[in-house]
């Protein structure tokens, strides 16, 4: 399949709204990575907006730390941003297969991120995403920024709502919580926790849910990293704490003054007791734990088989030979035929629902499970479509969920994770009750319908399906809603409220208290004035 000029030669990823393929730029024979959206998303003017907006982000950056933008078009309906190919791994990935990398690679692998952020920054562009999973590792340990999806180019539209929360909850920084403009401080504190999670293999803000994480990010003291890894330098460590304070004053003014006190770190630190990894010699597990983990599987296994031939030997029940007048007839199921449907189940991800037909065993008859040429009776049509019923196969169903601008997912009350989720969740068919919470909004709740084997999708934006009320007071009052405090104004954004009706109050010292209920619509702002 071709669009515009693009060979597709394989797909490698799928999100709810876009399809990622390797490709190969037919004219100039080059490889290259597609991003196209989902025909039935093409329509949809956020998905659009942010793809184009990460095309016209990365065009702008020429930098062989950020990811290329190769074109941006639209063909026969098909919407497409084609980009540089570049074979690697994200350090997310890269930390999930080993928790820890050696110093040196962790420098210069800060140090390419610095660069690259600081050649978006001075082209007024801020990435307002840096986390691991945003950093790509490839061969000779070149580091690349990718995912431009969430940039704030200085003079662009925006496609969120001013003072809402953007980015990923555990790498944003304290201004980012409150909605603020990024700056370059604000990308110094996001690489700074991406930092500290590569260099020790530990989140310094990770919690149970958002509010928690945010908790931390605002109130929590994390220790120095040094002090998680002795083999990091003092000064590394110094370093890295200073990037992820609370007050932006307090970190780096910009990119360049972190590299300017990172070349002072000598690149060649010395860890004689790691091997040096890269991006050729990253193995998701130690040759010797491999060997260790065979060992305990194979000994279980021998235990388990052990347990079946004793059980044989000695505990089960000798098989009737009177066959004329059996006791308690009953079909009878091994130990080891158990073990294979449950193994089954969980290997197809299905859930069978399985009956078994007792069997009655008469004078003359031959028992269920006999193989000899004694006398058998018939088989009726009946017992036939029983068996024909006997295994019913429910397939799961696939949803996917995709939220802007992100939002904490639970199913039924469990907490799944965080959008954007990486795939669709896989769920029973039946009624399912959908959670959606952000904490710059009011909670969302859905309630879908997945029949079995299904594919379906659940798309919400905070934006749209909440109401907002601007308010100008004069002189100035201390705002209740529905009898909480909210703030004093001047409020200088519009306050986010559930559809439906409210209760406005408005109280100062020195005027009668004043009140009125408004009604809200999604996506509709009331504004009013109002003079004590």
């Amino acid at each position: 399949m071709k669009i515009n000029g693009y060979q597709l030669d394989e797909q490698i990823k799928e999100t709810e709204f876009v399809t990622v393929y390797r490709a190969t730029q037919v004219a100039l024979d080059r490889p290259a990575l597609l991003k196209v959206i989902k025909s039935q998303f093409a329509s949809e003017t956020n998905v659009m907006e942010r793809l184009r907006r990460e095309a016209l982000a990365v065009a702008k950056i020429s930098h062989p730390n950020v990811i290329h933008v190769y074109d941006f078009g639209e063909e026969n309906g098909t919407v497409y941003v084609a980009m540089e190919y570049f074979p690697s791994k994200d350090f997310q990935r890269v930390l999930q297969e080993r928790k820890q990398l050696v110093l040196e690679l962790c420098i210069s692998a800060l140090k390419q991120s610095l660069k690259g952020l600081s050649a978006a920054h001075k082209q007024g562009i801020f990435h307002r995403d840096i986390k691991p999973a945003n950093l790509l590792l490839g061969e000779n340990d070149l580091v690349k920024i990718t995912d431009f999806g969430l940039a704030n180019l200085t003079g662009a539209t925006g496609v969120t709502i001013e003072g809402s929360i953007i980015g990923t909850p555990r790498y944003m920084s304290p201004e980012q919580i409150s909605g603020a403009k990024p700056s370059p401080q604000s990308e110094i504190f996001s690489l700074g926790v991406t930092f500290y999670e590569i260099l020790t293999g530990i989140s310094p803000f990770d919690a149970e849910s958002y509010s928690a994480v945010f908790n931390k990010i605002l109130n929590h003291e994390s220790p120095a990293v040094q002090d998680l890894r002795s083999q990091i330098p003092e000064r590394l460590s110094e370093i890295v704490q200073r990037m992820i304070a609370k007050d932006p004053d307090a970190r780096f003014p910009d990119c360049d003054a972190v590299l300017t006190e990172l070349d002072q770190i000598s690149d060649k630190v010395q860890t004689p007791e790691q091997p040096v990894d890269s991006f050729q010699n990253l193995q998701p597990t130690p040759p010797q734990k491999r060997r260790s983990i065979g060992y305990i599987f194979a000994l279980l296994m021998l235990a388990i088989i052990g347990g079946i031939i004793i059980y044989n030997l000695y505990y089960r029940p000798p098989e009737m030979t009177n066959l004329t007048q059996p006791e308690s007839p009953q079909e009878v199921v091994s130990p080891i035929d158990t073990i294979a449907d449950t193994t089954r189940s969980q290997d197809e991800n299905t859930m069978l629902v399985q009956h078994k037909d007792s069997a009655e065993i008469h004078p003359g008859e031959t028992p269920p499970g006999r193989t000899t040429a004694e006398k058998q009776e018939p088989i009726s049509q009946d017992t036939v479509n029983e068996k024909n019923t006997a295994s019913v196969e429910v397939t799961p169903a696939k949803l996917w969920v995709g939220v802007l601008p992100w939002a904490e997912v639970r199913v039924d009350g469990d907490s799944v994770g965080t959008t954007p989720l990486q795939n669709p969740m896989e769920l029973p068919p039946g009624e399912h009750l959908i959670e959606l919470t952000h904490p710059g909004y009011p909670a969302i709740t859905k309630t879908v319908h997945l029949t079995s084997g299904s594919s379906d999708s659940l798309r919400v934006d905070f934006a749209k399906q909440s109401g907002y009320i601007s308010l100008a007071v004069y002189p100035w009052a201390a705002l209740y809603i529905d009898g909480k405090f909210v703030d004093n104004t001047p409020i200088p954004k519009p306050v986010i409220l559930a559809p439906g009706r409210h209760l406005l109050q408005l109280k100062h010292p020195e005027y009668k208290n004043w009140q009125t209920y408004v009604d809200v619509e999604a996506g509709d702002t009331v504004s009013l004035k109002v003079t004590l």
